[in-house]
């Protein structure tokens, strides 16, 4: 595993020590470039958020969960001054949740490179299925005494 070395006035991290001796040389006031974030967490009254439009609910046959997990990799701008940092995807999971009991979908889990890619495609697979199952034409089952009152 490969160390890590943190700039105690910006949080910004670099793999090597000459990284970031060059960046405390550069930005001497790094704070001044890079604020660091501040937590403020609501007071006890607003700690917590509520739906309370229950009216407004639209039933969904289908959704879809869906998270990415990323490696961040640091890159210098075509002029070597400033480090940008990209989140590479390197890793993903969806699950498929249906209203109806008889459709059950098994959670895909991909794990590698070109985990975006592989995304779209099982994604794509995925949508298919469920068109399939929703353009499904199954004719009503009437009973003869709700034909009558029809």
């Amino acid at each position: 595993m490969e160390k890590i070395y943190f700039c105690c006035k910006c949080l910004l991290f670099f793999t090597s020590e000459e990284k970031l001796k060059e960046h405390n040389d550069d930005f001497i006031n790094c704070n001044t470039h890079n604020q660091p974030a501040k937590l403020i967490l609501p007071d006890k009254e607003n700690a917590f958020v509520v739906f309370k439009n229950h009216k407004k609910k639209f039933t969904c046959p289908f959704v879809i969960y869906a998270d990415f997990e990323s490696l961040l990799q640091e890159n210098l701008t075509d002029y070597n001054t400033e480090i940008r940092h990209m989140h590479n995807a390197c890793s993903y999971m969806f699950n498929v949740v249906s209203i109806f009991d008889e459709y059950k979908f098994e959670p895909k889990i991909f794990r590698g490179e070109n985990a975006i890619k592989n995304f779209l495609h099982e994604l794509l697979k995925t949508k298919d299925e469920i068109l399939n199952i929703i353009n499904k034409y199954t004719p009503m089952i009437i009973s003869d005494s709700e034909k009558k009152r029809i």
